[in-house]
């Protein structure tokens, strides 16, 4: 089983937190993020090798720092994720590659042990006929995809992915099944799931992420902006009580 990582441009990611944090630390989020997940992929016996799809040198880097291979868009001809994903996967096949993990970057909760049992989900099952996808936490996402390499699958990453895939894998003439995984199920887009994770990474999880928010002040930050707005309806509360 090989993992395909896309990557977004790293000046891109999480346009969502605009709010909270600078163009910089965005990235360097995102940066400390898709650290902690090659961190569980390369560590992973299950997990043979890893190919990052990017277009910018950041991703090239952590690809190279964690001896994963690399290709760049501009190389596959594509423009936009479901394109690079689509062409990850076939560029695996040529190699005789059967199987693969498609997940993506901001998920920095994932560990070794969620990876294990959505491998041995799929394994269980017959994997040339079977799609496993563990969703968001809304189940409306994509968070991570085991598919053949050789499925003649549509990817529709984006708003409702899971539906989407869902459909695509039964147009294909696959079996879907669907596994909850709590560390796998938490992306990383809004600043209330920057608090929930700051609530609960601990030792053995999330730790460039963690380094990163505590080291570049953003822990500290966003937990003295919580204890505001908490403090804040406090007072509001006492004033109409």
């Amino acid at each position: 089983m090989w993992a395909l990582l896309p990557l977004k441009r790293f000046s891109e990611a999480k346009q969502r937190l605009s709010g909270v944090l600078a163009p910089g630390e965005r990235r360097g989020l995102f940066r400390a993020m898709v650290s902690d997940v090659l961190t569980v992929l390369q560590s992973h016996q299950g997990i043979k090798g890893v190919l990052v799809v990017g277009q910018d040198f950041a991703a090239r880097d952590l690809a190279s720092r964690f001896d994963a291979d690399f290709l760049s868009e501009s190389s596959l001809a594509v423009v936009g994720l479901n394109e690079a994903v689509y062409a990850g996967i076939r560029t695996l096949a040529l190699r005789g590659i059967k199987q693969v993990m498609v997940l993506h970057g901001d998920l920095p909760l994932i560990t070794h042990a969620e990876v294990s049992e959505l491998l041995d989900t799929h394994c269980q099952e017959g994997q040339s006929s079977v799609v496993t996808i563990a969703p968001d936490k809304l189940a409306l996402g994509t968070n991570c995809l085991i598919c053949p390499t050789d499925a003649d699958m549509t990817f529709f990453y984006g708003s409702n992915s899971f539906a989407a895939h869902s459909k695509s894998a039964f147009r294909a003439g696959l079996q879907l099944q669907a596994i909850s995984l709590p560390g796998a199920s938490r992306d990383i887009d809004t600043p209330e799931d920057l608090q929930a994770l700051l609530r609960i990474a601990g030792d053995d999880r999330a730790v460039n992420t963690m380094h990163y928010l505590h080291a570049a002040g953003i822990a500290a930050r966003l937990r003295g902006s919580s204890a505001a707005v908490t403090q804040d309806l406090d007072e509001q509360y006492y004033r109409v009580s």
